[in-house]
């Protein structure tokens, strides 16, 4: 858990210590494809803060 350089690790609920597992290569990428949000659900999310930023 130290990051490259000597630079402090920033934290988030996603990397604390006591959460982590060690993953191979493949289940990490299935993990981060299972906490992505689905293509629908994503255009809506875009649409509408366009929506906002326009006032409509």
């Amino acid at each position: 858990i130290v990051p490259l350089l000597g630079e402090r690790r920033q934290f988030t609920a996603y990397n604390l210590p006591w959460n982590l597992i060690v993953l191979d290569h493949w289940c990490h990428v299935e993990l981060h494809a299972a906490m992505r949000l689905p293509p629908l659900v994503k255009a809506l999310v875009i649409e509408r803060q366009m929506a906002m930023e326009l006032g409509i």
